[in-house]
């Protein structure tokens, strides 16, 4: 044990093998071990590049299943136009409302 000055001006004992004073641990942060803050605006980024793109695979989708449908059944091109017409209006709404956000946000700058 190595004596250390206190507040009062008085001294401490310091054992330097364990970096214990009076059974308080003193060590020090490991040198360049800082953590930086959260952020998390690289993940919102790819997050909505998820769902943009995912809405959009899903128009294209519907698309391509009403087609195939028309082209492989028996269905009328009545009877998939009535099914796009109840189908499509809503996949279009998703996909132009996120892609709105995600094109109509502020830019991150980084």
């Amino acid at each position: 044990m190595t004596p250390g000055p206190d507040e009062t001006g008085g001294d401490v004992d310091v054992d330097v093998a364990t970096n214990q004073i009076e059974g308080g641990d003193v060590s020090l942060p490991e040198k360049g071990t800082k953590e930086k803050p959260y952020d998390p605006e690289p993940n919102r980024d790819k997050v909505r590049g998820y769902l943009a793109g995912g809405l959009v695979i899903l128009l294209v989708a519907v698309i391509v299943a009403a087609w195939l449908t028309f082209i492989y059944t028996n269905e009328t091109e009545a009877d998939i136009k009535d099914l796009l017409g109840v189908i499509l209006p809503p996949v279009v709404a998703l996909v132009g409302s996120a892609l709105g956000f995600y094109f109509g946000g502020k830019p991150t700058g980084k």
